[in-house]
Parts: structure tokens; sequence; C-alpha cells
């Protein structure tokens, strides 16, 4: 009788997360001294990953807000993950997003005058 041992490699991984940003209505015009800026970020594949969200301003980068995260487990076996900069929002400043996960990072700018505004 022959048998089979049936061996399952794990390979690299090949995602490549999809960011998406999320505005207030009317932040692309109009600037928002209580506002926040979510961005999501899907096709992550470990829950394990540290994500940051900064505004820069004059040639300074930082965070200007606190930043909460959460992670959910989608169906495929992915992660999305959902980051909220709470602070002062403006249209002409540029907003980063970044995850870093297993030694790789990802990062997504976004300049809220550039976005379209779709219903």
């Amino acid at each position: 009788m022959i048998g089979f041992h049936l061996v399952l490699a794990e390979g690299p991984k090949t995602l490549t997360p999809k960011f998406t940003w999320l505005l207030p209505a009317g932040v692309p015009s109009v600037s928002s001294d209580s506002a926040a800026v979510m961005c999501v970020v899907s096709g992550l594949y470990a829950r394990q990953a540290d994500m940051d969200i900064t505004r820069n301003s004059r040639d300074a980068t930082e965070p200007r807000g606190r930043v909460s995260v959460s992670v959910l487990r989608d169906p495929d076996g992915t992660y999305t993950a959902a980051g909220l900069l709470h602070g002062s929002v403006r249209p002409t400043e540029t907003y980063k997003c970044k995850v870093k996960q297993d030694g790789q990072t990802y990062t997504s700018e976004m300049q809220p005058s550039l976005c379209q505004h779709l219903i």
C-alpha cells in the first residue's frame, strides 16, 4: 500500500492592502475644528498591525489629534483596520495613513480639497 503525506506550506504574503478614506460632509471645501478623518485598510493578513494617521502641516508631520484604531476579521480570513483621527480637519493639508505589518509598511496620502464628493 502506498501512502501520501500532504504538506501545506505557507508561501510569502502577497496581499496588498486597500486604503479607503472617509471624510465628514463638507470638509473638501470647509475647515472644521471638531471633526474626524477615517482611514480604512482592508486586505491585511494578520490581526497584529500598527496603524497611524498623521497630518502634514507647514512641512511638519504630526498627529494633530487623537487616533483610535479598530480591527475586524473579514469572512475571507483577512483583516480590516479602521483608524480615526479626531481633531481639526483642513482641506488643504495632507493626511497620511501608515500601516506596518510583519516588517512591511504600506502608506496612503489624501488631501481633502482634491477628493471627489461622492454620495
